[in-house]
């Protein structure tokens, strides 16, 4: 987990990396001419002696060690990350191409604003009412507001209901359907078998469009709640992600604060260079 000092830092040292680069190469020098021997203080380092340096740091152990180390960090400093920038959202930080920038905007009860690039925009929420953006098919099944249209089935003309006389659904339990139960229930997903009074029926559950079109995973990390949302198809589904502190539940409003971050109208080159920022996800507390 980063401080919000620590994500500065980082960045810094991205846009100093050919200071760093010079720097090391300013030690190799040093350590090459020492183990030369070359001596005078006028002269160029190294001129007095014409060693070959794999001779020098075959001989001394301890000068190969130091050289490789340096060496490392050199190649280190060399490497090319110059072409990111990190971005912080509230709690939450992720490395964005250069081209991109963030733009905030008025919000009501949250955070919300625009990071835009030269190809990709995305639209992002920061709050207590963040949206989870697709359901998963285990999520809509759990929900039940399906079950509530196969009481229909049992309502009998001329009685008015409400939630005091509706007819009572038990679920038993869920499976998905087979080709079989798709004759007999058209475009079903799954079965739900239930029961009212003496009556075991099958009924069918057919998932929203949204939830068929996404791929949704879920997992946990740091005691934060993770959504990643893919569209099947990128360029007409969304593809974002959906992050929610665990630990920071707010009784008055009963809610946890949470990111939703989203884009849609992608190629499917573009989608894997979105999932690939998801990926550069940081955690940022404040000192």
């Amino acid at each position: 987990m980063l401080t919000s000092a620590a994500v500065r830092y980082q960045h810094r040292f991205r846009q100093d990396k050919h200071h760093w680069a010079f720097v090391c190469y300013l030690l190799l020098l040093y350590l090459y001419s020492s183990a030369v021997g070359g001596g005078h203080s006028n002269e160029f380092p190294a001129c007095s002696n014409t060693r070959p340096l794999a001779a020098i740091l075959a001989k001394h152990s301890t000068m190969r060690q130091i050289f490789f180390f340096i060496l490392t960090l050199l190649l280190l400093g060399c490497s090319d990350k110059s072409s990111h920038k990190t971005i912080t959202i509230g709690e939450y930080a992720f490395d964005f191409p250069n081209d991109f920038h963030e733009i905030e905007e008025q919000g009501i009860d949250s955070y919300v604003g625009k990071i835009k690039g030269d190809s990709i925009r995305f639209d992002f929420d920061y709050g207590y009412y963040s949206d989870r953006l697709v359901e998963t098919e285990q999520e809509y099944i759990d929900k039940k507001y399906w079950l509530q249209y196969a009481e229909h089935r049992f309502m009998k003309p001329g009685i008015t209901y409400d939630d005091n006389n509706r007819p009572k659904i038990e679920l038993i339990n869920v499976r998905q359907a087979t080709n079989s139960d798709t004759e007999k229930f058209e475009n079903a997903d799954f079965i739900a078998k239930c029961k009212h009074d003496t009556t075991v029926f099958d009924y069918p559950i057919i998932l929203p469009d949204k939830t068929k079109q996404h791929i949704v995973k879920v997992d946990t990390i740091q005691n934060h709640l993770r959504r990643i949302i893919i569209a099947k198809d990128p360029l007409k589904g969304l593809t974002g992600i959906f992050l929610q502190n665990l630990g920071g539940y707010n009784k008055s409003i009963n809610s946890h604060p949470a990111l939703s971050m989203v884009t849609s109208s992608l190629t499917k080159r573009q989608q894997d260079s979105v999932l690939k920022i998801f990926s550069t996800l940081q955690f940022v507390t404040s000192k």
